[in-house]
Protein backbone atom coordinates (compact mmCIF):
# COMPACT_ATOMS: atom_id res chain seq x y z
CA UNK A 1 0.00 0.00 0.00
CA UNK A 2 1.44 3.39 -0.95
CA UNK A 3 2.11 6.03 2.04
CA UNK A 4 1.64 3.21 4.91
CA UNK A 5 4.33 2.37 6.86
CA UNK A 6 6.87 -0.39 5.35
CA UNK A 7 9.79 0.38 7.97
CA UNK A 8 10.92 3.53 5.54
CA UNK A 9 10.38 6.92 7.48
CA UNK A 10 10.73 8.41 3.76
CA UNK A 11 7.63 6.68 2.90
CA UNK A 12 5.41 8.03 5.26
CA UNK A 13 2.94 11.15 4.39
CA UNK A 14 4.12 14.42 6.19
CA UNK A 15 0.47 14.82 6.84
CA UNK A 16 0.11 11.51 8.82
CA UNK A 17 2.86 12.79 11.26
CA UNK A 18 0.97 15.84 11.84
CA UNK A 19 -2.46 14.52 12.81
CA UNK A 20 -1.22 12.12 14.91
CA UNK A 21 0.95 14.62 16.72
CA UNK A 22 -1.73 17.16 17.04
CA UNK A 23 -4.06 14.02 18.39
CA UNK A 24 -1.71 13.27 20.69
CA UNK A 25 -1.22 16.77 21.76
CA UNK A 26 -4.80 17.41 22.14
CA UNK A 27 -5.41 14.47 24.51
CA UNK A 28 -2.45 15.35 26.89
CA UNK A 29 -4.32 18.75 26.91
CA UNK A 30 -7.96 17.31 27.21
CA UNK A 31 -6.59 14.40 29.59
CA UNK A 32 -3.54 14.93 31.30
CA UNK A 33 -4.11 18.08 33.09
CA UNK A 34 -5.70 16.59 36.83
CA UNK A 35 -8.22 19.46 37.88
CA UNK A 36 -8.03 18.47 41.87
CA UNK A 37 -4.33 18.53 41.66
CA UNK A 38 -4.10 21.79 39.33
CA UNK A 39 -1.06 19.81 37.71
CA UNK A 40 -0.36 17.46 34.48
CA UNK A 41 0.00 14.27 35.94
CA UNK A 42 2.07 11.18 35.45
CA UNK A 43 -0.86 9.70 33.77
CA UNK A 44 -4.46 10.29 32.54
CA UNK A 45 -7.27 10.04 35.01
CA UNK A 46 -4.39 9.58 37.82
CA UNK A 47 -3.32 12.03 40.27
CA UNK A 48 0.69 11.75 40.89
CA UNK A 49 3.15 13.96 39.20
CA UNK A 50 5.59 12.84 37.20
CA UNK A 51 8.98 15.67 36.14
CA UNK A 52 8.68 14.10 33.00
CA UNK A 53 5.49 16.81 32.02
CA UNK A 54 8.52 19.45 31.73
CA UNK A 55 9.19 17.80 28.96
CA UNK A 56 5.85 19.27 27.29
CA UNK A 57 6.50 22.49 26.01
CA UNK A 58 9.78 21.63 24.52
CA UNK A 59 7.84 19.10 22.36
CA UNK A 60 5.48 21.52 21.34
CA UNK A 61 1.98 20.47 23.50
CA UNK A 62 2.26 24.04 25.53
CA UNK A 63 3.55 26.93 25.81
CA UNK A 64 6.42 27.07 28.86
CA UNK A 65 4.61 30.08 30.38
CA UNK A 66 1.09 28.59 30.03
CA UNK A 67 -0.79 28.96 33.63
CA UNK A 68 -1.13 25.48 33.92
CA UNK A 69 2.42 24.48 32.94
CA UNK A 70 3.20 27.07 35.69
CA UNK A 71 1.11 25.57 38.42
CA UNK A 72 2.27 22.02 36.71
CA UNK A 73 5.74 23.76 37.81
CA UNK A 74 4.90 24.73 41.16
CA UNK A 75 3.52 21.30 42.13
CA UNK A 76 6.61 19.61 40.93
CA UNK A 77 8.40 22.11 42.79
CA UNK A 78 6.84 21.88 46.04
CA UNK A 79 6.31 17.99 46.12
CA UNK A 80 9.21 16.50 43.94
CA UNK A 81 11.85 19.03 44.55
CA UNK A 82 14.56 19.74 47.81
CA UNK A 83 17.50 23.24 46.00
CA UNK A 84 17.53 21.81 42.70
CA UNK A 85 17.60 17.99 43.34
CA UNK A 86 14.04 17.00 41.87
CA UNK A 87 12.41 13.54 42.11
CA UNK A 88 11.31 11.83 38.79
CA UNK A 89 7.57 10.98 40.95
CA UNK A 90 6.59 10.63 44.34
CA UNK A 91 7.68 8.15 47.04
CA UNK A 92 6.86 4.60 46.42
CA UNK A 93 5.56 4.85 42.83
CA UNK A 94 8.08 2.44 41.17
CA UNK A 95 6.95 -0.54 43.75
CA UNK A 96 10.04 -0.10 45.81
CA UNK A 97 10.12 0.24 49.70
CA UNK A 98 13.27 2.50 49.02
CA UNK A 99 12.90 6.89 49.39
CA UNK A 100 13.05 7.92 46.06
CA UNK A 101 16.17 9.81 45.22
CA UNK A 102 16.27 12.89 42.41
CA UNK A 103 16.72 11.65 38.88
CA UNK A 104 19.74 13.62 37.03
CA UNK A 105 17.98 14.48 33.59
CA UNK A 106 14.88 15.43 36.20
CA UNK A 107 17.18 18.20 37.27
CA UNK A 108 17.99 19.42 33.92
CA UNK A 109 14.53 19.53 32.50
CA UNK A 110 13.79 21.71 35.48
CA UNK A 111 16.52 24.29 34.22
CA UNK A 112 15.66 23.35 30.69
CA UNK A 113 11.77 24.74 31.46
CA UNK A 114 12.91 27.51 32.94
CA UNK A 115 15.27 28.76 30.12
CA UNK A 116 12.02 28.15 27.81
CA UNK A 117 9.68 29.89 30.06
CA UNK A 118 12.93 32.96 30.00
CA UNK A 119 13.64 32.95 33.33
CA UNK A 120 17.60 32.30 32.31
CA UNK A 121 18.65 33.61 35.09
CA UNK A 122 17.05 31.07 37.37
CA UNK A 123 17.87 28.66 34.53
CA UNK A 124 21.23 29.40 34.87
CA UNK A 125 21.68 29.59 38.81
CA UNK A 126 20.16 25.96 38.86
CA UNK A 127 22.35 24.47 36.12
CA UNK A 128 25.42 25.83 37.94
CA UNK A 129 24.85 24.13 41.24
CA UNK A 130 24.37 20.90 39.32
CA UNK A 131 27.45 21.25 37.67
CA UNK A 132 28.97 21.84 41.17
CA UNK A 133 27.66 17.43 42.26
CA UNK A 134 29.60 16.19 39.12
CA UNK A 135 32.78 14.50 39.24
CA UNK A 136 36.00 16.27 38.76
CA UNK A 137 35.77 14.77 35.40
CA UNK A 138 32.32 16.43 35.33
CA UNK A 139 30.46 13.04 34.48
CA UNK A 140 27.53 12.37 36.51
CA UNK A 141 25.26 9.89 38.11
CA UNK A 142 22.25 8.61 36.93
CA UNK A 143 20.80 9.92 40.70
CA UNK A 144 21.23 11.89 43.57
CA UNK A 145 20.49 11.35 46.88
CA UNK A 146 18.04 14.34 47.95
CA UNK A 147 19.82 14.79 51.50
CA UNK A 148 23.32 14.17 50.87
CA UNK A 149 24.13 15.34 47.56
CA UNK A 150 26.17 12.22 47.13
CA UNK A 151 26.04 10.45 43.19
CA UNK A 152 23.72 7.06 43.27
CA UNK A 153 22.87 4.52 40.33
CA UNK A 154 24.51 4.41 37.22
CA UNK A 155 27.67 6.24 36.89
CA UNK A 156 28.41 7.64 34.14
CA UNK A 157 24.51 8.01 32.88
CA UNK A 158 24.24 9.31 29.27
CA UNK A 159 20.84 10.43 30.22
CA UNK A 160 21.86 12.75 32.25
CA UNK A 161 24.27 14.33 30.39
CA UNK A 162 21.73 14.36 27.34
CA UNK A 163 19.72 16.47 29.81
CA UNK A 164 22.67 18.96 30.76
CA UNK A 165 23.46 19.37 26.82
CA UNK A 166 19.89 20.24 26.06
CA UNK A 167 19.38 22.63 29.09
CA UNK A 168 22.94 24.30 28.47
CA UNK A 169 21.10 24.85 24.76
CA UNK A 170 18.00 25.81 26.28
CA UNK A 171 20.07 28.37 28.28
CA UNK A 172 21.87 29.86 25.70
CA UNK A 173 18.51 30.36 23.32
CA UNK A 174 16.89 31.87 26.57
CA UNK A 175 19.66 34.21 27.20
CA UNK A 176 20.26 35.29 23.82
CA UNK A 177 16.21 36.17 23.04
CA UNK A 178 16.96 38.05 26.35
CA UNK A 179 19.99 40.26 24.72
CA UNK A 180 18.12 40.58 21.43
CA UNK A 181 14.73 41.67 23.29
CA UNK A 182 17.06 44.59 25.18
CA UNK A 183 18.44 45.93 22.57
CA UNK A 184 15.24 46.29 20.02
Amino acid sequence: MPGTFRGHIDRIPEALFRAEADALRDAILRHGWNEKCQAFTGAFGHDYLDAAVLMLPRLGVIEADHPKMRATFERIEEELTKGVLVRRYPHGMDGFAAQESAFGICCFWAVEYLALRGEHEEARRRFEALLALGSDLGLFPEEVDQESGQGLGNYPQALTHAGLITAALAIERAEKAARVKVSA
